[in-house]
């Protein structure tokens, strides 16, 4: 299991995709702006991150998200 705040390259994921089973990225918030305010860091590359890890031909994807509010 790989908990991660969604701080990562793109190569990066690719590397460590094949230990992976599964991964939890941890969403702060879904506003831009409020993101920034709480973490210091931008949204976008959190959700692109995301949007890697749950593509179909990802070795590594999850099938299901489940969003905690």
């Amino acid at each position: 299991m790989y908990v991660t705040n969604g701080y990562i390259s793109e190569q990066a994921l690719t590397e460590i995709a094949p230990f992976l089973d599964a991964a939890n990225v941890d969403v702060k918030a879904f506003s831009d702006s409020f993101y920034k305010k709480i973490s210091g860091a931008r949204l976008e590359p959190v959700l692109e991150t995301c949007k890697r890890i749950t593509k179909p031909e990802c070795p590594y994807c999850g099938r299901s998200i489940n969003i905690q509010l």
